[in-house]
């Protein structure tokens, strides 16, 4: 498994993270531990969770299986703040309160990557990245990150670094996948929402990161499982499936401009003699900003998924001509 520079931190990932949203969830500690030590054992050393996960119970997990397996100097953590029922969480007494609780929660010193889950809109970008800029002082933190943000608030924030003197973001996390909305979707409930749409991503984010030295490690390369093919046009969702009595899910994937990308992606992995799943991640794998990619497994297949998937060239004429199906 190839590993990848975060910035100019000298903080190092694979090219594929394994994400624990569903620890604590859909999975128990007991199956999680079986996950992480075949991620592990595949190579993947990237653990992407958040304060947010299970209320807590996915920190908790990785902190319990770094403690049992001994193997907390063998992977990078990286973990978000953003709290349930959200109204500021930017400010230097959140952050602090945060980060030792996660800490607490990981049973670790220090986070490698301590990433912004969303931008905080009542608090100064300046607050935000001197507090993150005193915990690596500290020790606390290794690399400063964010995620989800647009391009204007990446840029604020690049300049905020420079003119004050602040660690700068160093990664960035966006969802980046085939059947993503072309532009940002932000009126959905519960801070459920995406200010991001593709075009940005593709047009102005990623040139900017790429220019400045922010690593992105993308999320829900496979659109959520919409991309895995399980979900047909007028007929109900599979019974176990995401979609099933997720209004907000299907209301933003079940759309006749992703079902025909789904088809094209049918039709060519037929051609090429390659998995559905595999072509997709691949697409979303090979964009020459993309450093790692998230892949949130629930059995030892999913990772399987990912790393045959990372280990896929695409031709750029044969990359080209899957972007032109979102275009």
């Amino acid at each position: 498994m190839e590993r990848r520079q975060v910035g100019n931190t000298g903080v190092d990932i694979s090219s594929v993270g394994l994400g624990g949203d569903m620890f604590g969830g859909r999975l128990d500690e007991q199956e999680a531990f079986r996950i992480l030590d075949y991620a592990l054992d595949k190579g993947i050393t990237y653990l992407d969770t958040a304060e947010w996960y299970g209320g807590g119970t996915s920190e908790r997990i990785i902190g319990n299986w770094m403690r049992e397996r001994k193997c907390r100097d063998r992977v990078t953590v990286l973990t978000k703040f953003f709290p349930p029922n959200a109204t500021t969480w930017g400010d230097r007494e959140y952050i602090r309160q945060a980060l030792d609780a996660s800490l607490s929660r990981l049973q670790s010193d220090y986070v490698d990557i301590y990433m912004m889950h969303f931008p905080d809109p009542n608090v100064p970008i300046e607050e935000t990245l001197s507090t993150l800029s005193e915990e690596v002082e500290a020790g606390r933190v290794r690399a400063p990150a964010c995620s989800n943000f647009t391009a204007d608030q990446l840029r604020q924030a690049a300049a905020a670094s420079a003119s004050g003197g602040y660690q700068p973001f160093a990664a960035h996390q966006p969802e980046y996948n085939l059947v993503m909305p072309p532009y940002a979707e932000v009126d959905e409930p519960d801070y459920v929402y995406h200010p991001v749409g593709l075009y940005e991503l593709e047009d102005r984010i990623f040139p900017l990161c790429q220019r400045e030295n922010i690593a992105s490690t993308i999320y829900s390369p496979l659109g959520g499982g919409f991309l895995t093919g399980q979900y047909t046009r007028g007929a109900p969702p599979p019974e176990g499936s995401r979609a099933v009595g997720n209004s907000t899910y299907t209301n933003r994937r079940f759309r006749e401009r992703n079902f025909q990308i789904l088809d094209n992606l049918q039709v060519k992995a037929g051609e090429l003699g390659a998995s559905v799943i595999g072509l997709a991640m691949a697409w979303a794998m090979t964009h020459p900003a993309v450093t790692s990619t998230i892949t949130g497994a629930r059995t030892l297949g999913h990772i399987d998924n990912a790393v045959e998937a990372s280990e896929m060239r695409l031709e750029p004429d044969l990359r080209a001509e899957m972007t032109a199906w979102t275009r």
